[in-house]
């Protein structure tokens, strides 16, 4: 079984191959399904994760485009002046910003579940992961995607989850798997900068913020259009 990534994270309209009309039985199994697989803490956490992960990397950048900026002289040149933060306050500053866009991501992407698949795909799926099985398959998934390098230790699914592997629901999340996720990818795409930008409001509303540590901000706002180029 593979759940769609967290970070990921689609676009806010669902995907033209996926519409179905409207449901309103269909769209509360999948909030409910959602809420399960993307729930608000975990989306949070991974995002955190994310925007942290990525934050030496822009602060790197930065520096670099700064010296590269400079005039060429053999005249010694001052060393630009590099973004300081206290890390404590940047994460509770990240936590709050990521947790205003749970909502928003969460709706979207239950949207996407209900136009993509079937009343009773749906409630499969829900009986599933509301299972002992199916809640260890999520927290085991969750864990392995935190983990510093799953790439080298390949996930082995446990036999409850092969098995709903095989069933008719989850065929339909195989088939499924790439539109949602790019679904998902999109939705990243344009909650994430207002996040960022939330962070910096809130981060610098009662910490010393020059332009280098507002470049930083500005440069993890834009890490997943990076990631949409490549």
């Amino acid at each position: 079984m593979k759940l769609v990534p967290l970070v990921l994270a689609g676009l806010i309209a669902a995907t033209p191959a996926l519409a179905q009309p409207p449901d309103p039985a269909r769209q509360a199994l999948a909030q409910k399904v959602v809420g399960l697989l993307f729930s608000g803490p975990a989306f949070a956490k991974a995002s955190v994760n994310v925007a942290e992960t990525s934050l030496h990397i822009v602060e790197t950048q930065i520096i670099m485009a700064e010296v590269e900026a400079q005039p060429e002289t053999d005249a010694p040149q001052p060393h630009p002046p590099e973004p300081k933060f206290d890390d404590a306050a940047l994460r509770a500053s990240l936590e709050r910003a990521i947790e205003q866009t749970v909502p928003q991501y969460q709706a979207s992407v239950a949207g996407a579940y209900a136009d993509a698949f079937t009343t009773d795909q749906l409630a499969a799926m829900l009986a599933f992961f509301s299972s002992p099985g199916g809640a260890e398959a999520i927290r085991r998934r969750a864990a392995y995607a935190e983990a510093a390098q799953p790439q080298a230790h390949p996930y082995v699914e446990a036999a409850h989850e092969a098995a709903f592997d095989k069933s008719p629901a989850g065929q339909a999340v195989k088939a499924h798997q790439q539109a949602i996720g790019e679904h998902m990818e999109g939705l990243m795409r344009t909650l994430w900068p207002q996040a960022m930008a939330a962070a910096e409001t809130d981060y610098c509303a009662g910490h010393p913020c020059g332009p280098p540590e507002r470049a930083v901000f500005a440069g993890l706002g834009k890490i997943w259009d990076q990631t949409a180029a490549h």
